[in-house]
């Protein structure tokens, strides 16, 4: 009985010490300033620019990042006579393990004459959250007021910056 209970204790002792060493190896977030830009299809071509702030991290086991964002989103028309440009103000959070990634976005959408507010849920796959390609479901809350914006979206995302680059490349 002696023995068992010998035992017992030292794998019970033995898994709470291998607990405490993987929690403590989480890794520290690396917090940098990125350049954000875009081209993206949702019916029609548009494309962003903006600024992140970029979290990155190599934790022993696998390499992370998340991201906030504010961005300024442009739709050019085809038709300027029928239709008019579309501006856009988004601001979001994106979150990558290896290479699989989610995110968020908010924007408000204006041609100056409509207006709309869109939620964007993302998925997508990518290099270390710095390159990105995503699926997107634009969620109008105005009854989709812009015939050239779907409810399908496709986008490459880059966040830019040179020490994540180079981390990402040494991974």
């Amino acid at each position: 009985m002696k023995l068992k209970i010998l035992l017992l204790f030292l794998l019970l002792t033995n898994a709470i010490i291998a607990q405490e060493k993987a929690a403590n190896s989480d890794g520290i977030w690396t917090k940098v300033t990125a350049l954000r830009g875009s081209i993206a299809a949702q019916k029609s071509f548009f494309t962003e620019v903006g600024i992140s702030k970029f979290y990155y991290s190599n934790n022993g086991y696998v390499p992370v990042s998340k991201a906030k964002f504010i961005a300024i989103e442009f739709s050019p028309t085809l038709k300027p006579d029928v239709e008019n440009d579309i501006y856009g103000l988004k601001v979001g959070y994106e979150f990558t393990a290896i290479i699989i990634s989610v995110a968020l976005e908010a924007k408000y959408q204006t041609d100056f004459t409509k207006n709309d507010f869109v939620i964007t849920p993302k998925i997508g796959f990518g290099a270390f959250g710095i390159f990105t390609f995503y699926y997107g479901l634009n969620i109008s809350t105005n009854n989709k007021p812009f015939s050239r914006i779907g409810t399908h979206q496709f986008s490459i995302i880059c966040n830019l910056n040179k020490s994540a680059l180079e981390e990402m490349l040494h991974f």
